[in-house]
């Protein structure tokens, strides 16, 4: 399995921009199928954290899931992409921010990647 987050430009003006977008990718590239089983209907966890490590934004938090347990099937050389997007409202020019994305409950799905405000 490997697992990517992409932004659609590590640095940008803050001026410009009320939000900034990421691109998540789980790709299987093993011989087997894999499973991905969820407690709900969330298939997605977002988190950016601030130069000094403190959460500035929880992609989850003020969205509700339906309480179902799920399951991702993905083939060999098969992938899930998801794109969220993350505001910048928190965020200050000429710092560095990192933005985490991963399968919740799947630890081994965590990609990272900076942000750079200008």
């Amino acid at each position: 399995m490997h697992a990517e987050l992409r932004t659609e430009a590590p640095e940008f003006p803050l001026a410009d921009q009320r939000e900034t977008k990421l691109f998540y990718s789980v790709r299987n590239v093993s011989r087997r199928q894999m499973q991905f089983d969820f407690p709900t209907s969330q298939h997605l966890e977002v988190t950016l954290r601030s130069p000094d490590g403190r959460q500035v934004f929880l992609w989850s938090e003020d969205r509700s899931f339906a309480p179902e347990a799920t399951a991702v099937l993905v083939n060999p050389g098969e992938r899930l992409e998801f794109e969220a997007s993350v505001p910048t409202r928190d965020m200050v020019a000429g710092r560095v921010y990192l933005a985490e994305a991963m399968l919740p409950g799947h630890r081994d799905t965590l990609a990272a990647t900076e942000l750079r405000p200008r």
